[in-house]
């Protein structure tokens, strides 16, 4: 069995953590596939093929998002768009502000030299906000089905969190539980309106501007001494712990010399 990591990314150098992302699952890939938005105003294209010149086993694709999207999320549309350029067996999708640990690597590994009767995978999450400083009970999903065999039928859920399938049988529940996947979210301070206003381009919904509004309004949300921390309560990936207390986003060039 062979596995391809998805990458789909628009503007994800301004409040994500991309190349450590792709840095902590590289190990457990055959391919990777980077789909970016060309019309990116941060420093995403460059570090796309920046990665693609480092490891002949990365290819590039350039996919607009359509704002406002036809299926109520951009990066839903973009992802099914790169799902179709896989040619693996396995297919696994990894966001930009997702970090895998070691041991759920060395899983991913095993898991694709077996052999299994499984369509689906699901992963566990730890969800953290605020530079990583508090586990975000209830945010978005506990679990999500994040690897899958590739098959006609396959394709992602509209949030592009998930994959889904008409006749998904046989869930295999990964055991991640101790090494959940990682997810920042708003892990910078000076990312978190910028990626909320992308939010409101892209879905175009009152949830999304009201969130907008509430942080963008928010001083003391803003100001806080959270976002200098450099402790954390919890384990992280080395990757990550780099950027405790940094309160934007900068690519770490070194990383690919």
């Amino acid at each position: 069995m062979s596995l391809t990591a998805l990458f789909v990314w628009r503007n994800v150098t301004t409040s994500h953590l991309p190349l450590e992302s792709f840095l902590s699952i590289r190990d457990a890939l055959d391919e990777a596939i980077i789909c970016f938005d060309p019309t990116s105003t941060d420093e995403t294209i460059e570090l796309a093929y920046a990665i693609a010149d480092k490891w002949p086993t990365v290819r590039t694709i350039e996919h607009i998002w359509q704002t406002p999207s036809v299926m109520g999320s951009a990066i839903g549309e973009a992802s099914n768009f790169a799902l179709k350029f896989v040619k693996t067996d396995l297919v696994v999708n990894v966001q930009a502000d997702e970090c895998w640990y070691p041991e759920l690597v060395q899983w991913a590994i095993g898991f694709k030299q077996a052999s299994h009767g499984v369509g689906i995978c699901r992963f566990d999450f730890l969800h953290t906000r605020y530079n990583a400083q508090e586990v975000q009970a209830g945010a978005a999903y506990p679990a999500a089905e994040k690897m899958a065999f590739v098959t006609p039928q396959l394709r992602f859920a509209p949030d592009a969190w998930r994959f889904e399938t008409d006749d998904a049988v046989g869930l295999c529940v990964a055991p991640s539980k101790e090494f959940p996947i990682v997810h920042l979210h708003h892990f910078f301070r000076d990312g978190i309106v910028a990626q909320l206003k992308n939010n409101i381009d892209l879905f175009g919904d009152e949830n999304s501007k009201m969130e907008h509004w509430m942080v963008s309004s928010n001083e003391a949300f803003l100001i806080s001494p959270i976002w200098s921390k450099t402790d954390c309560p919890f384990k992280l990936p080395e990757l990550i712990r780099p950027h405790l207390g940094q309160m934007t986003y900068r690519v770490n060039w070194s990383l690919l010399e």
